[in-house]
Parts: C-alpha cells; structure tokens; sequence
C-alpha cells in the first residue's frame, strides 16, 4: 500500500489517518506535519514564523520524499499546501473532501499564509487547489460531517470492500487505470463521452464486453458497438433510438417539453431545481410511470442529495458521488448507509442551512437499529410550512429540526410537550398520526452553562437569539440580550465577561460594539466559520464551541425518539 491522503485545511486528515491506523494496522502511517515537527524541533507555526512559508514547503517536500524512500509501503497525510506535482506516481492519491470545504474554516492555533480576514485567505487557497485536487487525485473519500470514530462503512470504503449494485458511478480520466477495482465496487459505471475520450471508452468495452457499462453521449459521437446501455442526451439522440434518453436542460419546464413526445425510451430529467414546487413537479413526473422515467433533481448547493437517496427505492437509474464531485448526488458512505430494503419510515434534520449538520452521523447507529436512516434536508420556512405533507408522503416520521424552523415546529405541532409549549420552539419532531414535538435545546444549553461554570456574578451578553432566545432567557434570567442585526444604546454601554453568541453567519448580521473585550466566547454554533469562533479570535479570547451543547440535547433526541 503506497497511499497519501490530500485536502483542505482543517478537513480532517489527521483524525483520519489515526482511523486508517485502525482499519490497516500493518501499514505504516504518517502525518507529513508532524514528521517535520519532530525532525525540526519547532511547531509548524514556530517554522512559518521564523523561517517563512517557502522553507517550509521545502521541508515538507524533503521530509516527504524520505518517508517514501525509507518505507516499502505507507499512508502519508499532507499539508493542504504540499506541492501535488511532487507526489510519486507510485501513490494512490485520496482526496479527502467535506461538504463544508466550500464554505471556509477559521483556526485559531495555525499558521497564517497572509494577512487580512482569515476566511478570505480560506476561500482564495479553496478556489485555488479544489481544481488540483480534483485534476490530481486517484480517488475522492467524501467523508461525513461530524465522523470521529472507526466504523465499518468509512473502512469498507476506504479498504474498497463494498458492492453498490443499485447506483451507477461516473468514471473520470484520471480513474481509468483503476477502473479494475472499481469495477469490483459498482455493478454499473457510467463512461461519459465529454469526460472520456471514445476511444478510451472503446478500449474500456472491448477489454470487457460483458461488464454492464453505461455509456451515455454527451457528445456528437456513436458509442461502441455491442453496449447494451446507451444513453443519449436529447440534443444527439440518433432517429428511431429506444435506449436511454436524458434532458439537462435547467429549467424543469423546457426539460419536460423536450421528452413529452419521446416514446419507447428510459427518460431521464436532471434539470436545475432550487424550490421544492419544481421538485414535486419532477416527482408527479416520474411516478407516472416509474419504471420507463428517472428524475435526477440538481441544484447549485447540493441540496437534493435526500431526494435522491429516497429515489433509490422507486427508480431504474441512480447515481453516486465520485470525482464529478456532483453534490446532489449522494456519497458512496451516504449510500452505504440506506436500508437495502425501503424502510417503513426515514429521519431527517430540517432547516436552513442544514448541509454542515453532524446529525446525520451522529444519529446514523441509531436509525440503522430501526432498519432505517437519517439524512438532512434543507428547506426554508415557507417550504416547510406549505410541504411538510409531502414529507410525510415521503416517509419522514422523525426529525431534528434546526433554525430557523424551530417556532414553525412548534405551531404546526398537534401535541407540543410542556417545555416547547413554554418557549414557543421545538428541535424535535415526531410524526404519526399526529404531529408530536419536544424541546431538547434546553438540556444542551443548561450543560454547557454548568460545564463552564457560570455564576450570576458574571457579565453575560446574549448575542442574538432566534429559537433559542426564550430558552436562554430561562436559564439565564441575569444576562443581558442583543440583537445581532442592529446596534442598541444599551449594547453600546454594556461591558460583559463572557459573549453568547447565538447568531447565524448572514450577510446583515453584525458584530458586537468595538469597545467588548469579553474573557470568552460560547458558541451555539459549532460550524467552522461561525462568526462566534471568527469574534473570539479577533478578540484574542478563550472559545467555546457549541459541539458540547450538540451532542447533550441531540442524547436527549434519541431519548425521546425511544419512547414514540
């Protein structure tokens, strides 16, 4: 084994490789970080400090290249700044990928490149090495938000000993020299003629013309002869073809236009849908005759991946995540994780954003005991008011439900429990024949409060709130509450200790008045670009995040999930 792993800052190699450790402990594994750490005597900080960016993209080349010759075989974690054009080309390089890359971290304990605001220099050096990554890499692991344990599925993955028969993988250039073992992973790959050359694609077929390939036309090209599965997108489909035919026209009206007189073919839509209306129309589309349609919603931020694991159980063609990086399509670890069977129910966290939620991790054990999943489903007040139904329809019977749902929840609720009656919230849903839910925030907010000890002596200022505002208010009847979107007179005069900070990163929210100089920050957020965690470090204070106060009210979810 000859493998090293690449990504973005703070994406998680480190703890992954100490995983990997695990799964192959015959392998030796190293943190390119750390090696040079030990052979320089100095923190990676200390070297960025003293000797500059460019001596240490020297060392790490360096000490990078004595690891490889020294050892027959390894795992090697690089900095997200190693040079990948000095990788050897003996090693299988694994691009390790979050959903949340996109959307920036802030560290407070690691080298800055550059001066300015931390999350500009984040999304230059993401827009800058997310093309290399993908053009460079061998294979991509999209691992989940929140993953900190071994499991079997991230080592099935990762050891490649799992089977999809159920989902076809899109094979891209730098893949063709593995395809040998990917073909021992999917039943069903999918060669694009705009990704692959044909003529690649005709060696593919002709070395094995029994493999079940999917080779779909993007192009003004023929496939190979002999292929059983074809598909043609609409603008190249030959005269009289009865294959596959796919629109990618954006807009679901124009792509429903361009099929409506296509008869003995397999239609397949994947416009581009942003609102759940277009959704259902997709949907009332393909259930018409669901064994001849498949509807592939996409979107801009990737957030139908649940539409498209549910589809699973009702259509012919479904894709998984590979190194197109689609975001709507669900991850290989995503799709390992369904029911081979369609479940009787399914579980979600709705809200908005809900795409960096650890829920789906942390609740998967629990779900899978019940023979089903949890997934995440982003939807706006107005949609969940108006299409909550047709979740239901879906087969959502649990949820965790984040901001800014969590008042709606409450109102829409049949039988609210006496603590979401008391704040006028609810986080958590369960749906049967009638509409049940409960308030956990609570007992989150009252164990990090406990866990940092407290005291009515000290100056708290709340900064923000949302559907957590009356909660707070119970436990901390001395603090003093602010808006996050205007300044008041009192903020202004206000001095605190200790800053809550109970606001989203949106474009109109604010930071607290200049003259603050609190000790600590403690979040309710635990994303890698809260604002909470960007205010702490220009106020050079202690952080707290808000993952404590995740985990104690998610334990009290599944509490109360075990008694429905």
């Amino acid at each position: 084994m000859k493998k090293v792993f690449v990504g973005h800052r703070g994406v998680g190699k480190t703890e992954l490789l100490q995983r990997h450790k695990r799964y192959f402990p015959h392998v030796v594994h190293f943190d390119l970080d750390h090696e040079i750490e030990n052979a320089l005597g100095k923190s990676v900080t200390e070297i960025f400090t003293e000797r500059g960016e460019d001596f240490f993209r020297q060392a790490e080349i360096q000490t990078y290249k004595k690891l490889i010759t020294e050892n027959a075989s390894y795992v090697i974690s690089l900095g997200a700044g190693f040079n990948l054009n000095e990788i050897a080309n003996s090693d299988h390089i694994v691009f390790v990928s979050r959903v949340t890359d996109k959307h920036g971290r802030i560290f407070q304990n690691r080298p800055r490149l550059a001066a300015g605001f931390a999350l500009e220099e984040y999304e230059s050096k993401y827009t800058e090495r997310q093309p290399q990554y993908l053009s460079k890499a061998h294979s991509i692991y999209h691992m989940p938000e929140g993953i900190q344990e071994a499991c079997n599925f991230e080592k099935n993955i990762l050891s490649e000993s799992f089977q999809i028969t159920d989902a076809i993988y899109t094979l891209t250039k730098n893949e063709v020299k593995t395809v040998h073992s990917l073909k021992k992973n999917f039943a069903r790959i999918e060669l694009r003629s705009d990704l692959i050359a044909m003529s690649e694609i005709h060696k593919l077929v002709q070395e094995d013309p029994k493999y079940r390939w999917l080779v779909s036309i993007r192009t003004a090209e023929l496939p190979p002869p002999g292929v059983i599965d074809v598909d043609f997108d609409i603008q190249f489909k030959p005269t009289n073809f009865e294959g596959i035919v796919s629109s990618h026209e954006d807009s679901i009206e124009k792509a429903l236009d361009a099929v409506k007189s296509i008869e003995r073919s397999h239609l397949k839509l994947a416009p581009l849908v942003e609102n759940f209306e277009d959704l259902l129309i997709g949907h009332s589309w393909q259930q018409q005759d669901p064994s001849n349609r498949s509807f592939l919603p996409r979107s801009s931020i990737g957030k139908w991946f649940w539409y498209r694991q549910l589809a699973k159980y009702w259509q012919e063609i479904n894709f998984v995540r590979g190194l197109t990086d689609l975001s709507d399509q669900p991850s290989v670890y995503q799709w390992l994780t369904l029911p081979l069977k369609k479940p009787d129910f399914f579980a979600a966290v709705v809200g908005k954003p809900v795409l960096f939620s650890r829920s789906p991790q942390f609740h998967q054990k629990f779900f899978a005991q019940k023979n089903s999943f949890f997934t995440a489903i982003e939807i706006s007040e107005t949609e969940f008011s108006k299409y909550l139904g047709q979740l239901i329809d879906f087969g959502l019977k649990y949820a965790a439900v984040t901001s800014p749902l969590k008042k709606i929840a409450f109102l829409i609720a049949d039988k609210p429990t006496a603590l979401a009656e008391h704040f006028h919230s609810a986080n958590t849903m369960v749906i049967d024949d009638e509409i049940v839910t409960e308030n956990t925030d609570l007992h989150g907010f009252e164990s990090v409060i406990d866990s940092q000890a407290i005291t009515e002596q000290i100056k708290i200022a709340v900064w923000g709130g949302g559907g957590t505002l009356e909660m707070m208010k119970f436990i901390l009847p001395q603090a003093q509450f602010f808006p996050a979107r205007s300044y008041t007179a009192a903020a202004n005069s206000f001095r605190p200790d200790v800053v809550i900070w109970a606001a989203p990163r949106l474009s109109d929210t604010l930071f607290p008045p200049e003259s603050w100089q609190p000790k600590a920050v403690l979040d309710l957020n635990y994303v890698e670009n809260s604002m909470g965690l960007e205010y702490a470090q220009k106020k050079n204070c202690s952080y707290v995040s808000g993952l404590g106060m995740f985990k104690a009210q998610a334990l009290e979810q599944q509490k109360y999930w075990s008694l429905r």
